[in-house]
């Protein structure tokens, strides 16, 4: 996996590319930590991604929540067929979101992952 990393007007972007792998995971943890830290918004991109391990899923889901706690914004660019196969076959998807998804921003709700490409 490779992640680059722009900052721009308050908004941290993380563009990913090649095979989100179970070995990986930790570099993209702090990757978004730090952004979440330091921006008021997130834009995580998903669309040079080839395959994505499922424990990858309850990292965007945290990343989410975190965001939406600490009254930020978290955005997932690039719903593509691989990223939703592993939502619906792994459980993630439902029809509302958690408790402090005020704003039905929830990544995994069943509407957004058909809208989302």
């Amino acid at each position: 996996m490779e992640i680059e990393i722009r900052r721009k007007k308050g908004t941290s972007y993380i563009f990913l590319k090649g095979m989100l792998e179970l070995e990986s995971i930790s570099s993209l943890k702090a990757a978004l930590q730090d952004a979440i830290k330091r921006s008021r918004a997130t834009v995580l991109d998903l669309r040079d991604v080839e395959r994505i391990h499922f424990s990858y899923l309850p990292l965007f889901c945290s990343a989410h929540k975190t965001s939406v706690l600490d009254g930020r914004l978290f955005h997932l660019v690039g719903f593509t067929d691989a990223l939703r196969r592993a939502v619906m076959t792994s459980g993630f998807s439902h029809e509302s979101g958690c408790c402090p998804d005020i704003n039905q921003s929830c990544l995994w709700r069943a509407e957004q992952c058909l809208m989302m490409a």
